[in-house]
């Protein structure tokens, strides 16, 4: 019968992002994000079809009458918009005092100047299909006034419009979770389509709060250019806050070409410290094959993925099990199949929105991580296995890629696999000799935390005896 614990089930498609990549980036100041230089953006709907006008402006306050500006603007492909005209340096023209409007500003013989009293600006562009081929993605401004050094401001657009972020996340608002996490984040986009609009990557920090929810310690900027992929987070040795505190993550995306995300999004999460994995040997998927240890009869409540045949008559079956022994008929071509993982790996979807964990490796693959004291979901992951055969570390595999050999805190040494998130660890183990065997298997989770009370297999390997010779 299966041992059943049954959790709620909430996969989180929300506007919040959390990451990390092993950092924990508190600190104390809240950064101060004002400026005195603006950039919105304003959609026209065209009266035909379903085309429109996206306008640009940007705008400084000032507020001495004499001061003059120059303009610079940069586009997501680097292209200036339609009858804009500029330096070398990029710095927009104006026509001077006194000019010929009639003669184009990107004429050399144009009476045009870099300076203007116009403390606004604003650019169109058109889409075409529904598409804008480009638009400004920043702008700069060089404010001087007369006895005084020139100024320079810059301002990003933001706009949700035109890009905003979600996170998949596996808990709810304000869980409490392990001090490590893993999460996914993605951009997604609204109406307003740019070419090649994507995430070059997000923006994080996290941030402590009371009780209550009100921020008491911000952190510093991160950006997620330093993960291996920027839309796959882990979050690794954060404080731990149970249980009066919550932690804050603030993220945004930025894109390929300098646009950011203008609204931030947020989670809430207590932090604990106290849980840690279990780790199992799946004993229904324990078999062996051998010459003298196999079955002709597939047993119909294992799927026939789960053996492997020696030849059409010869499959792998379970080992005899007597007086609480595990028992197999040794052989030249013995082979031992081991299954091993962890509690919260498998279960079933039931109604309602609950899960029930079930550590049957012919349900359904969820890798939700339960603490082994409490049976509580903390939403860490397996990172390695540790394994031992016979108190010494497992032999080096093939089939079990790149390994190595770690030392636990009671001294035993064991051979670390790396988990790669696919299901149960499975592998053939050959060679062994006739006489007793033992084979433990323990977890590390993302935490780093190790399950003390490894899953263990003893069985003994009998040497075959002829008809003639056995009583």
């Amino acid at each position: 019968m299966k041992s059943i614990a049954i959790l709620p089930i909430i996969l989180l498609l929300t506007l919040l992002l959390l990451s990390g990549c092993g950092k924990n980036p508190l600190a104390q100041e809240e950064p101060n994000p004002n400026s005195i230089l603006s950039l919105s953006g304003e959609q026209i709907p065209q009266t035909e079809g379903d085309e429109y006008v996206f306008r640009q402006t940007a705008q400084i306050e000032a507020d001495n009458p004499e001061t003059t500006f120059a303009w610079r603007i940069f586009t997501t492909d680097e292209i200036l918009p339609q009858g804009v005209a500029a330096d070398a340096e990029g710095w927009i023209y104006h026509y001077a005092a006194g000019a010929d409007t009639s003669v184009p500003l990107d004429n050399p013989d144009c009476q045009r100047t870099i300076w203007t009293l116009a403390k606004q600006q604003s650019w169109d562009f058109t889409s075409v299909n529904g598409k804008l081929p480009h638009l400004i993605c920043r702008v700069e401004v060089k404010v001087r006034q007369s006895g005084h050094p020139d100024k320079l401001y810059q301002q990003v657009y933001r706009d949700d419009r035109l890009i905003s972020s979600i996170i998949i996340a596996p808990f709810a608002n304000c869980e409490t979770v392990g001090t490590a996490i893993h999460l996914s984040l993605r951009e997604q986009f609204s109406d307003i389509y740019v070419e090649g609009m994507y995430a070059h990557h997000f923006m994080y920090r996290l941030n402590r709060t009371d009780a209550n929810l009100a921020v008491q310690e911000y952190g510093d900027w991160h950006s997620t250019l330093d993960c291996e992929d920027i839309r796959e987070l882990d979050l690794k040795n954060l404080p731990v806050t149970y249980p009066d505190n919550y932690l804050q993550l603030e993220t945004y995306v930025v894109t390929r070409q300098g646009i950011e995300e203008s609204g931030h999004q947020y989670l809430y999460f207590k932090v604990r410290d106290s849980f840690h994995p279990k780790a199992l040997i799946y004993m229904q998927m324990v078999s062996a094959l051998g010459q003298y240890h196999y079955t002709t009869a597939l047993p119909s409540s294992y799927p026939s993925a789960y053996y492997f045949p020696e030849n059409s008559s010869r499959l792998n079956t379970h080992l005899f099990k007597q007086d609480g022994i595990y028992r197999a008929v040794n052989s030249p071509d013995f082979k031992l199949r081991l299954s091993f993982g962890f509690h919260g790996q498998y279960g079933v979807s039931l109604s309602g929105g609950i899960f029930a964990t079930t550590d049957d490796p012919f349900d359904h693959l969820n890798n939700i991580c339960l603490d082994e004291a409490t049976d509580w979901a903390y939403y860490s992951g397996i990172e390695y296995f540790d394994l031992r055969l016979d108190g010494a570390p497992f032999p080096a595999l093939a089939q079990l890629g790149t390994t190595s050999i770690v030392t636990h805190e009671d001294e035993t040494q064991w051979r670390r696999v790396k988990y790669d998130n696919l299901g149960a660890l499975n592998i053939y183990l050959t060679g062994l000799s006739n006489g007793f065997h033992k084979v433990e298997s323990t977890v590390v989770d993302q935490q780093g935390a190790i399950d003390s009370t490894p899953a263990q297999i003893e069985f003994e390997l009998a040497a075959y005896v002829p008809p003639n010779q056995r009583n």
